[in-house]
C-alpha cells in the first residue's frame, strides 16, 4: 500500500511539473499529437545513445575500471532494449484503440524514462572523472553537454521529459567540477550550469515552434473534417435533387407519352381545316415540352457515362448543310439571316456529336439575337486543326457570366422564365460534349456586339475518312399490317394510346399490365415484337418481361420505353441487349424503332 502511494505522489508531481511547464498539457488532442511525436524520436535516439556508450565506456574503462565500465554499459543496453518495448507496447495500444489513449499515463512514462536516462548518463561522470587528467576531463564534458543538445531536438516535444534529462546530466557533470579543487575546473562548472539554461531557452523555443505546427495540424484535420461534412451534405442534397429530378421527370413523361399518342391518332381522325389547325397548335405544345424534357435527358446520359462517342473522319460541309436546312426557316421566321459557309473541309471526331455541338450553339444564337441579326457559321484551317466558329450580333455577354452560361439552368435576361427562350441547358450539353469530345471551345463577347463560340478540332488523315452513313435510315411510313405487337404498360392511359396507335398502323395487338399476362399471351397468340414500359406492377420490370418471355417462347425483339432519367438507370440501360426508348417519343420515332427490330429480326 505504501508503494502504491509513493506512485501516485510521484504521478502527480510528474503531472503537476507537465502542467507547469506545458500549457498544452490540458489539451487531449495537442497531447496526444506530443506523445505521437516523442515516441516516434524514440529508437533512433535510444539507438544513437548506446553506441555513444559504447564509445564512452571504451575510452574511459581504465579510470573507472573494467568491471564498472562493463555493468554501466550494460544497463544502458538494458534500459534500451526496455524503452523499445515500451514503443511497441505504444504502438499496439494505439492499432486496438487510439481514441481511448490513456496520454497522461503515456506522457508520464515518457518523462520518468528520460529522467532516469539523464541519471544514467549523469552516472557516467562520477563514473569516469579523472580530475588529474585534463584532456579526459575535456573530453568527458564535452560529450554529456552534446547529450544535452541532441536530446533538445528530440525531447522538447513534452519540455518536462527535457528538463527530466537534462538537469541531472548537467548538475552531476558539474558537481566533481565544483569540489575537485581546481579553480579553472570550478569555472568550467559554472559554464556547465550556465549551459544548461541556454539549453532550457532552446528548450522553450523548440516546444513553441513544435506546438504550432501541432495546432495548425489539427485545425487544418478539423477543417478538412468540416469541409468533408459540408460536402456530404452538399452531395446528399444534389443527390436528393436527381431523384426528384428523376421521379419527377418519369411522372411527367408518362401523362406526355399518352397525350402525343393519343393527338396523332387524332391527326388520322379529323379532316376539317380548322381541327387540324388546332391538332396542329397542340402539337407545338408537346414538341415544346418535349424537347425541354429531353434536355434534362441529355444531361443525365452524359453525367452517366451513357453517350458513346464514334470518331472518323467526316467532311463538315455535310453537316452545315443539314443545319443549314434545319435552321433557316427558324432563322427567317425571325427575320434573322443564318449564313453558313460552303466550305469543304475533312475533321476527325464524332459527326453525330459535333451536329449536336452545332446545332446548340446556332439555336442559341437565334433565341438570343434580335430580329434582323445576322449569324455566321464558318470554319478555317488552323496548322493541323480546324477552327468552326458560330459569330452572331446579339446583345454579348458580360465578362463575369461567361462562365456562369454552362452552368444548367443559367440564363441571361430571361427573369420571367420565358420557355421560348429554352430551359438554359443548351450550353451545358455543349460544354459536356465538348469535353467528351476532346474539342477545345472558347468564347469571346461584348455587350452589345455579339459573341463568337469557337471549336477546335484536329483535321482528319487520309486513312481516318470513310463514308458516314446517314444517323438514321428514312423507312416508309406505310401501314405494318400484320405485325403480332404485345404492350405492356401499367398506366392504362398509356398502354390504350399506343394500342390505338398501333391498330391504326395495321398492327395485331393484345395488351397486358405485367409479366404474367405477358406469359399466358405468348402462349395464345403470335406475337412477332414486345412493347415494354420499364417500371411495370409490383416491382416488376420491362426487362424481367422480356428476359421471362424470352425463356419461355421463340426469341422475339424487345423495345423498353421507360420515363425513368436517373443517372443510375441510364448506366444499367447500356448494359442491355434491348432497344431503350425514353419517354415521350413521337409516333415517327416509334415507327422507326419497330422497323429497325422488325428488320434486324428477319435479316
Amino acid at each position: 500500500m505504501g508503494i502504491n502511494k509513493i506512485f501516485v505522489v510521484y504521478v502527480d508531481l510528474i503531472d503537476w511539473l507537465s502542467r507547469f511547464f506545458s500549457s498544452s498539457y490540458k489539451n487531449p488532442l495537442t497531447l496526444d499529437s506530443q506523445v505521437q511525436l516523442f515516441f516516434k524520436q524514440v529508437p533512433s535516439v535510444v539507438i544513437a545513445a548506446s553506441i555513444a556508450a559504447t564509445a564512452l565506456s571504451f575510452l574511459f574503462y581504465d579510470t573507472a575500471g573494467t568491471r564498472p565500465a562493463v555493468i554501466w554499459v550494460l544497463s544502458v543496453y538494458l534500459f534500451t532494449a526496455v524503452r523499445l518495448y515500451s514503443v511497441y507496447q505504444y504502438g499496439r495500444s494505439r492499432q486496438k484503440a487510439a481514441d481511448k489513449m490513456d496520454n497522461r499515463f503515456w506522457s508520464v512514462l515518457c518523462t520518468s524514462f528520460s529522467t532516469l536516462s539523464g541519471l544514467q548518463w549523469g552516472t557516467a561522470v562520477l563514473l569516469y572523472f579523472n580530475p588529474e587528467s585534463t584532456v579526459d576531463i575535456s573530453i568527458l564534458v564535452l560529450l554529456e553537454l552534446a547529450m544535452v543538445a541532441a536530446a533538445v531536438a528530440s525531447l522538447s516535444v513534452i519540455p518536462i521529459a527535457f528538463v527530466g534529462y537534462a538537469t541531472p546530466v548537467a548538475l552531476m557533470t558539474a558537481y566533481p567540477l565544483f569540489f575537485s579543487g581546481n579553480s579553472d575546473y570550478y569555472v568550467l562548472g559554472v559554464l556547465v550550469i550556465v549551459y544548461l539554461f541556454v539549453m532550457y531557452m532552446f528548450c522553450k523555443n523548440i516546444y513553441k515552434a513544435t506546438m504550432f505546427g501541432i495546432r495548425m495540424s489539427i485545425e487544418n484535420a478539423s477543417l478538412v473534417q468540416s469541409l468533408q461534412i459540408e460536402k456530404n451534405k452538399a452531395d446528399h442534397s444534389n443527390d436528393a435533387k436527381s431523384r426528384f429530378l428523376a421521379s419527377a421527370s418519369h411522372d411527367l413523361r408518362q401523362p406526355l407519352q399518352a397525350l402525343t399518342l393519343f393527338t396523332e391518332a387524332l391527326k388520322e381522325e379529323v379532316n376539317e381545316e380548322k381541327q387540324n389547325s388546332l391538332v396542329d397548335r397542340i402539337s407545338k405544345s408537346l414538341d415544346a415540352l418535349k424537347g425541354l424534357l429531353n434536355s434534362l435527358l441529355d444531361i443525365s446520359k452524359l453525367d452517366a457515362g451513357g453517350v458513346l462517342v464514334n470518331k472518323s473522319g467526316f467532311d463538315v460541309a455535310s453537316v452545315f448543310e443539314e443545319i443549314r436546312t434545319e435552321f433557316r426557316p427558324m432563322a427567317e421566321k425571325k427575320f434573322q439571316q443564318l449564313a453558313i459557309t460552303n466550305a469543304s473541309l475533312f475533321v476527325y471526331s464524332d459527326p453525330i456529336l459535333i451536329k449536336r455541338v452545332i446545332q446548340n450553339l446556332v439555336i442559341n444564337a437565334i433565341k438570343h439575337s434580335s430580329e434582323e441579326s445576322l449569324i455566321i457559321v464558318d470554319i478555317k484551317p488552323e496548322g493541323e486543326n480546324a477552327v468552326i466558329t458560330v459569330k452572331d450580333n446579339g446583345p454579348g455577354i458580360p465578362k463575369n457570366e461567361i462562365t456562369k452560361i454552362f452552368n444548367e439552368f443559367h440564363q441571361l435576361n430571361n427573369a420571367e422564365r420565358d420557355r421560348n427562350k429554352g430551359l438554359g441547358l443548351g450550353l451545358a450539353i455543349v460544354e459536356r460534349l465538348t469535353n467528351l469530345l476532346s474539342v477545345e471551345l472558347s468564347l469571346d463577347s461584348l455587350p452589345g456586339v455579339g459573341s463568337v463560340f469557337s471549336l477546335v478540332l484536329p483535321k482528319a488523315k487520309a486513312d481516318q475518312i470513310k463514308q458516314i452513313q446517314p444517323e438514321s435510315a428514312s423507312f416508309s411510313i406505310g401501314r405494318l399490317n400484320g405485325l403480332g405487337v404485345l404492350v405492356v404498360d401499367d398506366e392504362i392511359d398509356v398502354r390504350e394510346s399506343l394500342v390505338m396507335l398501333l391498330e391504326g398502323w395495321g398492327c395485331d395487338v393484345w395488351q397486358t399490365d405485367n409479366i404474367a399476362g405477358a406469359v399466358a399471351l405468348f402462349n395464345q397468340q403470335t406475337v412477332d415484337l414486345v412493347i415494354t414500359d420499364y417500371r411495370l406492377r409490383q416491382n416488376e420490370t420491362g426487362l424481367e418481361l422480356l428476359r421471362t418471355v424470352n425463356v419461355h417462347s421463340k426469341k422475339v425483339s424487345g423495345l423498353v420505353i421507360t420515363g425513368d432519367t436517373s443517372v443510375e438507370k441510364i448506366k444499367e440501360f447500356m448494359h442491355e441487349d434491348y432497344l431503350v426508348l425514353h419517354k415521350p417519343i413521337r409516333p415517327a420515332e416509334l415507327r422507326v424503332a419497330i422497323r429497325q427490330l422488325t428488320t434486324a429480326e428477319v435479316a
